[in-house]
C-alpha cells in the first residue's frame, strides 16, 4: 500500500528508459492526470529488486488523496449510482485503466515494439476497503530486476503536479541528469529530442498543437514554469529548425536547487479540487479553449454539466469557423454569459433543463 505523507519521501519510481520513453496509444478513452498518478502510486510499491510481479492494493482513503475525488462521487453504492446518471468515479478509473495502451521499443527488433496494457487486472472491494491491481506480465522486464539504462527519483516530485504532460517530460528529462549524477555533483545535461518523437512520449492526442506557437505556449512554457516551481528538475529550451521548420528541441536540464530550499521550508500541498469538479468537462474545455487560465478551467469544471459545456463549444467553435473568435477565452466566456442569461430569461424546456444556470455567476470572471 502506498503510505502517508510522512513516508512519501521514501517512495520511489523506477522504471527502464523504455519504459519512460513508451508511447502512449490513443484509444476511445484517455488517461487522465489521476489515472496517471494512480500507475505511479502503484508502482512506488515496487521492489526493482523483486523477481515477479505481485497484487499491489490501494486504500480507498489512499485514492481520495490521489485523485482529489470526494468519497460520495468515487465510490457511492450500486443503489446510489444507479439512481444517479453519472457513473461511479472508480469505475471510470478503473476502466481506463484496464483499456489504456503503450508501446515500447525492442531494441533487438530494429522495427519491432511491444503493445500492452499496464494492468491485467482491477479488482475493487469494498469490504477491504481497498482497489487491488496486478500489472500486465509483459512489463516485468521494465520494472522489475533492471539493472541498466533505467530511471528513478521520488514519487514526491510528480505527485503534486497538475499536469499529464509535466509528468511524462519531468520523466523524460529526468533519465537525462539521473539522481546519481546529481549526488556526484552533475547539476546540468544537454539533451536533443526530435519534436515528433516528443509528442508521442508526453502523450499529446495526434492532430493537436500541430503548429509549434501552440506547442510551445501550452506544453513547453507550461510544464517548464511547473516543474521549475514544483519539483527537483528545472529546464531551458531552444527550438532546432530544418528549413523554416521546428524539427527538434535542445533541453538544458538542470538540478533545480530553488525547489529544494522551498521545501525545507515548507512542504509543496497538493492542489484541492472543490467538490463538484468534473474531470471529464475540465478536458473539454482545456482541449477546446487551450487559452484558458487553469484557475478558470477549475471553476467552470466544478459548476458546468456536460451538457452546457458542449453546447457552448458547439457555438464557440461555429464562431471560430467564421472568424469571429479574436480573443479565445474571453469570448468562450461571453458565451457561457450569454447561455447563461438566456436560460434564466427563456421558457423554452430545453434551456429549463440546465440546471448548471442556477447554480453560476459568470460574472466573477
Amino acid at each position: 500500500m502506498v503510505s502517508d505523507s510522512t513516508e512519501i519521501d521514501k517512495l520511489r519510481i523506477t522504471k527502464a528508459n523504455q519504459l519512460v520513453e513508451a508511447v502512449f496509444i490513443e484509444t476511445t478513452t484517455k488517461l487522465t492526470l489521476r489515472d496517471q498518478k494512480v500507475i505511479l502510486a502503484v508502482i512506488s510499491q515496487l521492489s526493482p529488486d523483486d523477481e515477479d510481479f505481485k497484487k499491489y492494493n490501494i486504500t480507498l482513503s489512499e485514492l481520495e488523496k490521489l485523485t482529489n475525488i470526494d468519497r460520495q462521487n468515487l465510490y457511492r453504492k450500486n443503489n446510489q449510482s444507479r439512481l444517479s446518471k453519472k457513473p461511479r468515479e472508480i469505475e471510470e478509473i478503473c476502466k481506463r485503466l484496464m483499456s489504456s495502451l503503450i508501446q515500447i521499443r525492442e531494441p533487438e527488433e530494429p522495427d519491432g515494439f511491444l503493445m500492452a496494457n499496464w494492468f491485467s487486472h482491477a479488482r475493487y472491494s469494498p469490504s477491504r476497503g481497498l482497489v487491488e491491481f496486478s500489472f500486465s506480465p509483459e512489463l516485468k522486464p521494465y520494472l522489475l530486476q533492471v539493472k541498466n539504462s533505467f530511471t528513478t527519483y521520488h514519487l514526491k516530485q510528480v505527485i503534486n503536479l497538475q499536469s499529464v504532460y509535466s509528468i511524462r517530460l519531468y520523466e523524460l528529462l529526468r533519465q537525462f541528469l539521473t539522481l546519481k549524477a546529481v549526488k556526484e555533483g552533475q547539476t546540468i545535461a544537454f539533451r536533443k529530442i526530435n519534436l515528433d518523437q516528443l509528442r508521442g512520449f508526453i502523450g499529446v492526442e495526434e492532430g493537436r498543437y500541430k503548429r509549434f506557437t501552440e506547442f510551445r505556449r501550452n506544453i513547453l512554457d507550461k510544464t517548464q514554469a511547473e516543474l521549475s516551481e514544483k519539483t527537483d528538475l528545472a529546464f531551458d529550451y531552444e527550438p532546432a529548425r530544418k528549413g523554416r521548420s521546428v524539427n527538434s528541441i535542445n533541453f538544458t536540464i538542470r538540478h533545480n536547487a530553488k525547489f529544494e530550499a522551498v521545501e525545507d521550508e515548507k512542504a509543496v500541498d497538493p492542489q484541492v479540487l472543490p467538490e463538484d469538479y468534473d474531470e471529464a468537462v475540465a478536458v473539454m474545455l482545456t482541449s477546446a479553449v487551450p487559452e484558458l487560465p487553469e484557475d478558470i478551467v477549475i471553476l467552470l469544471a466544478s459548476r458546468l454539466d456536460a451538457v452546457a459545456a458542449s453546447q457552448a463549444f458547439l457555438s464557440y467553435t461555429k464562431a471560430k469557423q467564421v472568424g469571429k473568435v479574436n480573443d479565445p477565452a474571453a469570448y468562450f466566456l461571453g458565451i457561457l454569459k450569454h447561455q447563461e442569461q438566456q436560460a434564466k430569461s427563456s421558457h423554452n424546456p430545453d434551456m429549463d433543463d440546465m440546471s448548471w444556470a442556477n447554480r453560476t455567476d459568470f460574472d466573477e470572471f
